[in-house]
């Protein structure tokens, strides 16, 4: 059999030999277009099972007939659950309780430490426009009066779009007071939200970010709102709120840890309030089959990045945007156990290197149904 250590090897290098023939044909455009926002690890082989669905990614099969894309979603679904510690004897522990909040650190470890973190401060600190929306002209080089008034336009006629959502399809008469925006950046949402609300909590993982954000508040004279550092339980948010709110966040949050902060963020909402969240979930179905594997070798092999970095002349402590995929049963199954039974779902798409990415936008009352199915 194949030892791990040499199929790691065979894996990589066919994997960089391959960008490397696409990039001198012209076929493949590295530069980081993840439409949003954080990642790096050496593979972790730590079984034939992995060792097995690593082929599988690669290849674009895993042994059955099923279509590309599922195959795809189930090896991700499988690569999150392999990457965590066993749970304890007396049965699976329900995410978001303590003996879940263990595993996280160690999915993210495995990934190159708190990699998601670490890259938002890299990015909050070098370049936290661009870090929010990846587009060339939010960039720090290029950020100018006239750039950041689009950027913040760009927030209010989302958060316009969502009030109108909200009003049509769950309540006609949404009006929230105080709301909680997790991953606000540089208060792109946050500030809209605080047009709307008496009181608007911005949350981030980005020292450097909150304060921009603050700095931004006062320039534009909101006084109605706080910034606080983020952490896996959200121990410095206080209070309760009819609004949580989150756009183009957890997609950068590994789906575990991701699950277990939408839990501790439904304990904040009020019962008849307001969730609006977005997920992603799926790669299109044209994105290539090379595409998928060097995206995944970007976030787990950091060297094979920063050769990337280095061909673009990039800096080379610039991390991987990280973009997961989260199975959207299981993020059903949260919000059905946390009362949360009057749903609208909105489609949205995303790229990342230039290929499509699918999500959705849950918006849902907390407020709890007969859900009985009857015959």
């Amino acid at each position: 059999m194949t030892s791990p250590r040499l199929l790691h090897k065979v894996v990589v290098g066919n994997v960089c030999k391959t960008c490397d023939q696409l990039q001198r044909g012209g076929r493949m455009d590295l530069t980081t277009r993840a439409s949003q926002r954080p990642f790096g690890g050496r593979p972790q082989i730590s079984s034939q099972r992995s060792i097995n669905e690593t082929c599988a990614v690669l290849s674009g099969t895993d042994g059955d007939s099923a279509p590309e894309e599922p195959r795809v979603r189930r090896f991700a679904a499988r690569g999150d659950e392999v990457l965590l510690p066993s749970p304890p004897r007396g049965g699976p522990a329900r995410e978001g309780s303590a003996a879940c909040q263990g595993a996280a650190p160690l999915e993210e470890r495995r990934r190159g430490g708190m990699g998601t973190d670490k890259a938002w401060q890299f990015y909050g600190s070098s370049d936290p426009y661009f870090g929010v929306l990846t587009e060339e002209r939010f960039t720090a080089g290029h950020l100018d009066p006239s750039t950041r008034a689009a950027f913040f336009s760009s927030g209010e006629d989302y958060v316009a779009s969502v009030f109108d959502t909200a009003r049509r399809h769950l309540d006609e008469s949404f009006a929230p007071r105080r709301a909680l925006d997790f991953g606000c950046g540089v208060g792109r949402l946050t500030l809209a939200l605080a047009q709307r609300c008496d009181a608007v909590v911005g949350v981030d993982i980005s020292p450097a970010m909150l304060d921009e954000a603050r700095n931004n508040a006062r320039c534009f004279g909101y006084t109605n709102t706080d910034f606080v550092l983020s952490d896996d339980t959200l121990s410095l948010v206080v209070g309760d709120y009819d609004l949580i709110h989150s756009f183009i966040v957890f997609q950068h949050i590994g789906p575990r840890r991701g699950r277990a902060i939408l839990r501790k963020m439904l304990a904040l909402l009020v019962d008849g309030g307001v969730g609006v969240l977005h997920f992603t979930y799926a790669n299109g179905s044209a994105t290539p089959a090379t595409r998928r594997a060097l995206t995944w070798t970007y976030e787990h092999a950091p060297l094979v990045y920063r050769g990337r970095n280095l061909v673009k002349r990039e800096a080379l402590s610039r991390p991987p945007m990280q973009m997961n995929r989260y199975e959207m049963s299981r993020v059903l199954r949260v919000l059905q156990e946390e009362g949360c039974h009057d749903l609208h779902v909105r489609f949205t798409e995303t790229s990342h290197y230039r290929h499509a990415v699918y999500g959705v936008i849950l918006l849902f009352v907390k407020r709890r149904l007969d859900t009985t199915a009857y015959s």
